[in-house]
């Protein structure tokens, strides 16, 4: 699976990193959904998005943090798959207010 990356998602992944968000989950949740691992897939809430972000995806990588936060718990992912070719575009990363 490729990943491709937004400008948006690079800009604010940035800005998730001076706020010392451990930004190394979003991996842990790319890997998740490329091998459709299902348990850690419900456990980072993923899920279709609708409205104006129909056809873009969501996850929460803030769940697999060893810590309960509430602030993690509302940060979220959002993506999109292009099956037919496998690209999976990163674009945007944020609290839930983003949307």
């Amino acid at each position: 699976m490729e990943i491709k990356r937004t400008k948006k998602f690079d800009h604010s992944y940035k800005k998730m990193l001076k706020k010392h968000y451990p930004v190394e989950l979003i991996q842990k949740g790319l890997i998740a959904i490329a091998e459709n691992n299902n348990n850690i897939l419900l456990k980072i809430k993923d899920h279709s998005l609708s409205n104006n972000w129909k056809g873009y995806r969501a996850f929460h990588p803030g769940r697999l943090a060893n810590k309960n936060h509430k602030t993690l718990d509302n940060w979220i992912v959002i993506y999109k798959i292009s099956d037919n070719q496998l690209i999976l575009t990163l674009v945007d990363t944020g609290q839930h207010k983003i949307l």
